[in-house]
């Protein structure tokens, strides 16, 4: 069953370009290397604020990868969030094609 982990976070507006751009340069290309990876997505929803979806084939290929995007996040991240929620679960409704 495929799983989405959410990422509900804020920024500083000003630093919203270079956060996007951290996330397109580096922080894609790891994930793309995480087995069970799917799709990734980053909605906007103020002008600091927006919601990050990770889609993964399994819960177990969201575990797996885990600690290394945490220990990515932590690591690069961390300097630009002033909140971030972090709650995953089964995907249990969806339009999604299961190919991609």
């Amino acid at each position: 069953m495929a799983c989405a982990s959410i990422n509900i976070f804020t920024v500083r507006e000003q630093e919203w370009e270079s956060f996007l751009t951290l996330q397109r340069d580096h922080f894609i290309p790891l994930l793309r290397l995480q087995p069970g990876f799917l799709d990734f997505e980053i909605t906007r929803t103020g002008l600091g604020s927006g919601v990050a979806i990770l889609w993964w084939e399994s819960e177990e290929a969201r575990m797996t990868a885990a600690p290394r995007l945490h220990e990515w996040v932590n690591q690069y991240l961390d300097p630009y969030l002033l909140t971030l929620d972090n709650p995953s679960g089964p995907v249990v409704l969806s339009t999604r094609r299961p190919e991609r």
